[in-house]
């Protein structure tokens, strides 16, 4: 029975960056964020880009697009799935976080268990003065950063695998994602508008909490500097072979290590990096 997973999802403008061009005749940056608004308190309008998306979900959402073939990639069914979504405090934000929540809701049969509008700096301006702004945004990331933190544990917790689609959105937002999921152990998952449908970038959780035996295998390679695996197995052998045969292949997931042609072990910079911590 295949496990239940939460995917976190930042939303980016690419829905409204596609209706701009082929329905308005216009470029997305051309309209101002207020230009949106109407499309907030008119029930009909949301209709009509939704109705817009449902004729190319994954030519015109990137968030879809790399969602499905994340998806495809682990051959997981929609009832395994739920979705939580990050956006920005802008009219931009919120229509295109809504349309999503309809789109997964309704057409993919998928339960959103949540989302979370952080500011977005530049609209904040109009709000603001510009030291504020900052500020504001500053406090706003912080605020995200400890959110998907919680939001993680209590995740895993009750036994979902976690997975944040780091794809659409402000930079920062996707960065701030990243690193919720190095910090948690989770996969973060990226998608370029370039590659091909089937094409997916999986991002390992580099950040480790090493337990008594790995962090005594690490010092060792670190201090010896190359090790043959066969050696690292004698010094070692109070340990079952399965066991220190996991850990390699974890570490090496991680780029804690590199293993050669000829089965020599040397630790990595980020593995020098994280076991110093």
């Amino acid at each position: 029975m295949n496990q239940t997973q939460l995917h976190i999802i930042t939303v980016g403008t690419s829905i409204l960056n596609k209706y701009s061009s082929e329905i308005l005749n216009k470029k997305y940056y051309e309209l101002n964020d207020s230009f949106w608004e109407k499309y907030l308190e008119d029930e009909n309008l949301i209709k009509d880009i939704l109705i817009f998306l449902q004729k190319n979900p994954r030519g015109y959402s990137a968030e879809i697009n790399s969602f499905m073939a994340f998806k495809e990639k682990e051959n997981i069914e929609n009832d395994k799935i739920k979705v939580f979504f990050v956006s920005t405090k802008t009219n931009a934000g919120e229509l295109s976080k809504i349309i999503l929540e309809k789109y997964f809701k309704t057409m993919l049969q998928i339960e959103i268990w949540g989302s979370r509008e952080i500011h977005g700096y530049y609209n904040d301006l109009e709000l603001f003065n510009k030291d504020k702004a900052i500020e504001e945004y500053k406090k706003d990331i912080i605020n995200l950063l400890e959110l998907l933190l919680r939001l993680i544990q209590k995740a895993k917790k009750e036994n979902y695998r976690v997975y944040l689609n780091a794809t659409g959105g402000m930079k920062p937002h996707v960065i701030t994602v990243a690193i919720a999921g190095m910090l948690t152990g989770s996969e973060v998952y990226y998608m370029h508008e370039g590659f091909n449908k089937q094409d997916i970038l999986i991002l390992p959780s580099i950040y480790y909490f090493f337990n008594k035996d790995e962090k005594d295998i690490l010092n060792f390679i670190d201090d010896n500097n190359i090790v043959p695996i066969n050696d690292l197995k004698k010094l070692f052998s109070y340990l079952p072979e399965d066991i220190i045969d996991y850990y390699l292949d974890n570490f090496l997931n991680r780029y804690i290590i590199k293993i050669d042609e000829n089965d020599n072990i040397t630790i990595t910079e980020i593995g020098k990096f994280i076991l110093n911590l």
